[in-house]
């Protein structure tokens, strides 16, 4: 896992996959936490862990959609994540760089 927060490059399934597991271990603690605890400051800190969420999980879908050799906007497609998840991506270099690591496919 590589720029985190970048929208540019490529990466493959199973890191997709990963960075999604890893937004949710983050989201849902905190989530849990701060309704239970509904100061201000356990509201602003969810609100900022959910701010940098989103720029995560989009950055890594992006990076999903081009190693299938689309644009990063395809990833707001109702359940185009489900697709996301199965698709292969391209084998050879697209206009978004080498190809992510084969060896998570």
């Amino acid at each position: 896992m590589k720029h985190y927060f970048s929208f540019d490059g490529r990466i493959g399934r199973m890191e997709y996959f990963l960075s999604c597991i890893l937004s949710n271990a983050i989201l849902v603690p905190l989530n849990i936490i701060t309704r239970d605890n509904m100061t201000p400051l356990w509201t602003i800190i969810y609100l900022m862990a959910c701010v940098l969420d989103c720029w995560f999980i989009w950055a890594q879908g992006a990076k999903r959609c081009h190693d299938m050799g689309q644009s990063g906007w395809f990833q707001l497609i109702p359940f185009y994540f489900l697709w996301m998840f199965i698709a292969k991506g391209e084998e050879h270099s697209n206009q978004y760089g080498e190809p992510a690591s084969r060896n998570d496919e």
